[in-house]
């Protein structure tokens, strides 16, 4: 825990109760409809299960599957509480969340457009407070939130910030200025594709990935023919044709992307260039980067694999379509992401005005 988190602690005790009654309505519902599916409905499809269903079974089942639901997000939201990480170094807050498919976001004090805090009803009941740090992303309106502190940490947040922002705050709260000589080490050094190349098990992963959605398409191909009721079709053989020809489609598209995938980090932008059949080009000027953040997916985390997403706030527009603006860099390693952040944290105090957020 930093030195930031400790003087501005969660209230953990009331965080993990809030998480824990927001799902125990799921939970019973969960519980019951699973319950109901196994005594009442599954028998009459599958022979060899012989079940007596009886409400004191339904209720004895639906209490079973309950406590399991129930335990298993207990022990989820102790570890999401306890890997839950914020800190403010320099000119940045980073903001840590996530188990299975961990994120990492850092927002410059330069960029925030908004702070606000705010309370929904379980909030109040419990008595504490999130806090909210939103650039002109919309990823840093989902991700950028401290959420489960006490009033008086709350205010006293908002305060700090306000203060760095606009700084007016003591001199022991004031921004930490980063040096001429810190923001220079290593502007130079070359980041790119080249140096920091895609980990080739990003193909292994993509793969395994689109199997998982050609699964489901063949599933829904099959759908499709069962509400038709060409019964013809409706046969193990064409599910797997199916199945086989999308995932082939599919991995085929994404080793295409991969040999169209680089990036380049010059003195004043970031060149990125992707594609499978058309090829778009971007140029990102490092002065209209807003935040930029790590994310890992489950198979990422399997794979050893880091994500780096570089915001902005533009809305680019390709036909009639508004294409996502978010550069991301995949198939690092922790290392390399590492690495490259501090570098874009870097450029971004260097090359921002002096005019600071809101």
């Amino acid at each position: 825990m930093s030195t930031f988190q400790e003087k501005y602690p969660l209230c953990v005790g009331k965080k993990f109760t809030k998480k824990m009654i927001e799902k125990l309505p799921r939970c019973i519902g969960v519980s019951w409809l699973l319950s109901l599916f196994i005594l009442a409905i599954l028998p009459q499809y599958i022979n060899f299960i012989k079940i007596e269903f009886s409400f004191t079974s339904l209720f004895e089942l639906t209490g079973i599957i309950f406590t399991l639901l129930i335990t298993g997000f207990a022990i989820y939201y102790k570890i999401y509480i306890t890997t839950y990480k914020y800190d403010s170094v320099g000119e940045f807050i980073s903001i840590k969340k996530g188990v299975f498919a961990p994120q990492e976001i850092y927002v410059q004090y330069q960029k925030i457009q908004d702070i606000y805090v705010d309370q929904d009803i379980l909030d109040r009941i419990l008595g504490i407070y999130d806090v909210h740090i939103a650039s002109a992303t919309a990823a840093s309106a989902v991700e950028a939130h401290i959420d489960g502190i006490s009033k008086e940490n709350a205010d006293s947040l908002k305060k700090y910030f306000l203060n760095l922002i606009t700084q007016e705050s003591s001199s022991k709260e004031k921004v930490v200025e980063v040096s001429n000589t810190h923001i220079m080490k290593n502007i130079n050094h070359l980041i790119s594709n080249t140096e920091y190349p895609m980990h080739f098990s990003w193909i292994y992963k993509s793969v395994l990935e689109q199997l998982v959605y050609s699964i489901f398409i063949g599933i829904g191909v099959m759908g499709v023919f069962w509400w038709k009721n060409n019964y013809e079709m409706l046969n193990i053989k064409y599910y797997l044709i199916f199945t086989l020809a999308s995932w082939v489609l599919f991995s085929v598209s994404q080793i295409i992307w991969k040999f169209n995938y680089s990036f380049e980090f010059t003195e004043e932008f970031i060149r990125f260039r992707s594609g499978v059949l058309s090829i778009s080009e971007r140029h990102l000027p490092y002065k209209s980067i807003q935040d930029v953040s790590k994310s890992q997916s489950l198979l990422d985390r399997i794979f050893g694999l880091v994500n780096v997403n570089i915001e902005n706030a533009a809305q680019i527009v390709a036909g009639n379509q508004n294409v996502n603006s978010t550069l991301e860099l995949v198939g690092l390693n922790h290392a390399q992401a590492d690495r490259i952040i501090e570098q874009i944290k870097n450029k971004m105090s260097l090359s921002n005005s002096k005019q600071l957020g809101l």
